[in-house]
Formats: C-alpha cells, structure tokens, sequence
C-alpha cells in the first residue's frame, strides 16, 4: 500500500512540474514580445536621431548664411568709408 503511495506522490510531483514548465513556457512570448517591443522603439529613436542632427545642419547653414551677411555688410561699411 505504500508503495503506491508513493508513486501517485511521484505522478502528482511530475504533474506540478509540468505545469510550471507550461507557466514558464507562456512567460516566454511574453518577454518575446517585449524585446520586439523594445527593438521597434530602438529605429523609432535613431529616426529622431537623424531629423536632429538634420536641424543642426540647417542651423549650421543658416548661421554660416548670416555670417556672410555680416561680412558683405561689413564691406560695405568699409567702401563706404574709404570714400
């Protein structure tokens, strides 16, 4: 009699741990889904990366825009004070 004891104790601890394999299994997808999530947000952050450093650019060329005018109007100032 103890001897089945026993083994339906045995059968019942490999039942349990099936079903932890089976709960570990679904948390799976689920961390899954979370890297993909994570990785979708990662070109999402190098687009913005990108329209900044394009904004900088345009600020560069703005600015060198402007320091030419100020060179051209310094000129002018210049032939203007040598007549």
């Amino acid at each position: 009699m103890s001897s089945k004891l026993k083994f339906w104790s045995f059968e019942h601890q490999v039942s349990s741990s099936e079903h932890e394999v089976s709960s570990l299994e679904h948390q799976v997808p689920s961390s899954e889904h979370q890297v993909s999530s994570s990785e979708h947000q990662v070109p999402s952050s190098e687009h913005e990366v990108s329209s900044l450093e394009h904004q900088v650019s345009s600020s560069e060329h703005q600015l060198s825009s402007c320091e030419h005018q100020v060179s051209s109007s310094e000129h002018e100032v210049s032939s203007s004070e040598d007549v």
